[in-house]
């Protein structure tokens, strides 16, 4: 698991990737804990944490996306004149 600043340095994609790599491990985890295979219930904490981590750093990332598109120049369109007839 990374640390929160090393998920920050991750572009999306590997965000992403990172993201559906622990929800399996969370899946595997979670059937483990629960047909008796396993004991290691704090592992599901970590691994829940661990997704909301991700889930945050990439939603800091679309916001820094979305504020750096609303900040680029706006063009406006020329405004039409009505034929008066």
């Amino acid at each position: 698991m990374n640390t929160i600043s090393e998920l920050k340095k991750m572009s999306a994609a590997e965000l992403q990737q990172e993201f559906a790599i622990t929800k399996n491990d969370l899946f595997k985890v979670r059937f483990e804990v629960k047909t008796g295979a396993s004991k290691a219930s704090n592992k599901l904490r970590e691994l829940k944490k661990y997704i909301a981590q991700i889930r945050t750093v990439q939603t800091q990332l679309e916001i820094a996306d979305k504020n750096s598109f609303a900040s680029q120049k706006i063009i406006e369109t020329p405004k039409l004149e009505k034929d008066v007839a």
